[in-house]
């Protein structure tokens, strides 16, 4: 068998001049053709169809590719499986949010105070409007031409919501009836907007219970997240107790709302109800308040403002066994039907630049000095003290006069409220007569009396409420103030004299009470010392079940004095409206 020539060799066989010759290249994967030709003067190089470097590089990309590919489809389809599947599902199947009827409020007889009654609003879905800004414009534009509506109200409430939330957006409340009816109607082809009837609250003679029972108001953005962070069932445009009793016991008063799941078409058009859970009513609420007697103090406050030519005042009427609120009245007064049924921004601002601020419960939030109201508790606390007994007597001339330690040519006068004198006066008739020059001696000493001194009259008035909150269930209360010496000297950059002392004890000076503390601590004096904490919830009842009692337990504290020496300034008390200066009032 004949053996063939290796490469090299059949390429240099002899007789192939002028045939193809082939010369290896020092790259393995290129190569060159040469044509020899006796002819030609020089060499002509055929070079290869394909380069197979860039070959390796583009079939490494590819698969590149194919892999980044690979690795999003699993992630869009196994690890946001559920997100898409949701949206999806979210597309076809909806959640429909009925609120529960909200609590009734009674006064403590049963005479509704507050109620909830129809009302109409024109919402829309923002899911359900189109994506398209042109045709967004164009059905926007159609809405507000068949609700007569201003078209920036529809365009601001659908910008700052999420525009794949199916909650509604309220664009306009407050609608009648009849004109609802139309509006349903006429916008029945455009498929994002709806007519919605929610109850709002009514409530009776508003201005005599404005200040007690608060009123509603749309949540807030911060309000709304807080919410869902807290995992409360709230929907976004919710209402929710803003200040009052319907503030404070939101949590009673507003109830479980009703849930519908139905299925939907492209449109939004509700197909079929798919599942339900029925919702629950809100608790219904009975205060202590006795409405007949809120009418009657009203009518009297009115009266006595009136004849002093004012037109800001405070009743407080409490139950001294067990610090019930009978009445409360603080005037200037509002309307808070307003603020239930929306108010405009115009009747906001009036509101609030009113420079008898209606909106300000005096009662709580109203800061004065007490004046005489305060003499029974520094009785009190001078006989418990032993810096007097009951028969101990002073003289009252109309004036004291305190040398100045370190130069005694200086005399500070401290006049009574009659300059004449009241004469000889003990605890009892000090009281009855509410002078001053005995209450200044007992508080801050005079002659051979040493008075209490700052620090025990202090004590006292803390005992007896003053300084802190009363933890009445009202929002915005206002602690008062009983000024120290460290007070002063930090607020003021002055030291604390004996003239400070007498002032406060005798309800003057920086000492800062509200009318409800006034109230209080002459309702723990009259009850022999128990300071109850004052309050306006007397039940709670089950709106679907009466039986249902719910009772809500306030603190107290016990003998805040001695029973003893409570009496004696109870004696003085009586004395002020049988022979002293209250009987006038």
């Amino acid at each position: 068998m004949k053996t063939l020539p290796n490469n090299d060799d059949f390429f240099n066989l002899p007789g192939l001049n002028g045939a193809a010759k082939m010369d290896r290249q020092s790259a393995p994967d290129e190569w060159s053709e040469n044509i020899i030709d006796p002819e030609m003067a020089g060499t002509k190089t055929i070079k290869p169809l394909f380069n197979f470097r860039r070959l390796r590089y583009l079939t490494g990309l590819l698969v590149l590719a194919i892999l980044l590919i690979g690795i999003r489809l699993f992630y869009l389809q196994i690890g946001q499986n559920l997100t898409y599947s949701g949206l999806a599902e979210s597309n076809r199947v909806r959640r429909e949010v009925s609120p529960a009827p909200r609590g009734i409020i009674y006064d403590r007889f049963g005479e509704i105070l507050v109620r909830n009654v129809p009302n109409f609003n024109l919402q829309i879905i923002p899911f359900d409007v189109p994506r398209d800004e042109a045709k967004r414009a164009e059905v926007f534009n159609l809405l507000a031409e068949k609700t007569v509506t201003n078209i920036s109200d529809i365009t601001m409430a659908y910008e700052k919501t999420d525009p794949l939330s199916h909650q509604p957006v309220i664009i306009k409340t407050g609608i009648e009836r009849e004109q609802a009816l139309s509006w349903e109607a006429a916008i029945q082809e455009i498929s994002f907007a709806q007519i919605d009837k929610t109850p709002i609250r009514e409530y009776q003679d508003a201005e005599l219970l404005s200040h007690l029972l608060g009123y509603l108001g749309k949540l807030t953005q911060a309000e709304y997240q807080q919410k869902v962070k807290e995992q409360q069932e709230y929907m976004f445009n919710d209402t929710i107790g803003k200040t009052g009793l319907e503030q404070v016991y939101e949590d009673y008063l507003r109830g479980t709302n009703s849930v519908k799941y139905v299925e939907v078409d492209a449109l939004g058009r509700e197909k079929a109800e798919i599942a339900r859970r029925e919702g629950q009513a809100g608790k219904d609420i009975v205060l202590s308040i006795d409405f007949a007697l809120q009418k009657k103090s009203n009518e009297v406050l009115k009266k006595m403002l009136e004849k002093n030519q004012n037109q800001k005042g405070v009743v407080v009427a409490i139950n001294p066994q067990n610090g019930e609120l009978l009445s409360i009245i603080s005037l200037p007064s509002y309307d808070n039907n307003n603020f239930a049924k929306g108010i405009d921004q115009a009747e906001y601002s009036r509101l609030l630049n009113d420079q008898n601020q209606p909106l300000l419960n005096r009662a709580i939030q109203g800061l004065y000095p007490p004046g005489s109201t305060i003499k029974p508790v520094v009785a009190t606390a001078a006989l418990a003290e032993n810096i007097v007994s009951p028969s101990t007597t002073i003289v009252d001339r109309g004036v004291i006069s305190v040398p100045n330690m370190y130069n005694p040519s200086i005399v500070y006068n401290f006049v009574g409220w009659n300059r004449a004198g009241l004469g000889p006066v003990n605890v009892i008739s000090a009281i009855a007569k509410s002078s001053d020059i005995y209450f200044y001696t007992v508080s801050g000493g005079f002659g051979e009396i040493k008075g209490l001194g700052q620090e025990k009259l202090a004590e006292y008035y803390r005992r007896f409420g003053m300084g802190e909150l009363s933890g009445i269930d009202l929002p915005g209360e206002e602690a008062g103030l009983v000024p120290t010496p460290e007070w002063k000297e930090k607020t003021k950059n002055e030291s604390w004299y004996q003239g400070d002392t007498y002032h406060i004890g005798i309800g003057q000076g920086d000492l800062l009470v509200t009318p409800l503390q006034i109230g209080n601590w002459t309702a723990t004096i009259a009850n022999g010392g128990t300071r109850y904490t004052p309050h306006l919830l007397k039940k709670i009842i089950d709106s679907e079940d009466a039986s249902k009692l719910e009772d809500k337990e306030f603190p107290k504290i016990y003998n805040v004095a001695e029973l003893d020496k409570i009496n004696i300034a109870r004696q003085g008390m009586r004395e002020t409206v049988v022979s002293g200066s209250g009987v006038a009032l």
